[in-house]
């Protein structure tokens, strides 16, 4: 289910870059596995915005907003309420 989620983000980001479109609304939900760390490492992508990033481990929460410069706006405990407040697309 990962990967064909993981290869529906890549092609929603392919279609949306070739016709022009606004900005991808992305929300990450966990920073627990490797895949996350190409988008956070390109955050100033046009193509993407990250609105949100749910982690419920405080630490690992901390560890990468410091290294990737977060804002503290988009992150939160809960995935519920990162995707109630941050309304990413739903692709």
């Amino acid at each position: 289910m990962k990967i064909i989620a993981s290869i529906l983000f890549c092609l929603s980001i392919i279609i949306n870059t070739a016709s022009g479109q606004e900005q991808v609304r992305i929300g990450v939900a966990g920073l627990s596995h490797s895949h996350v760390l190409p988008l956070l490492r390109n955050l100033d992508r046009e193509d993407i915005k990250i609105v949100g990033i749910a982690e419920r481990d405080p630490q690992l929460m901390d560890r990468y907003a410091k290294e990737f410069s977060l804002d503290k706006d988009i992150l939160f405990e809960s995935l519920d309420e990162m995707l109630d407040q941050t309304k990413p697309e739903n692709q």
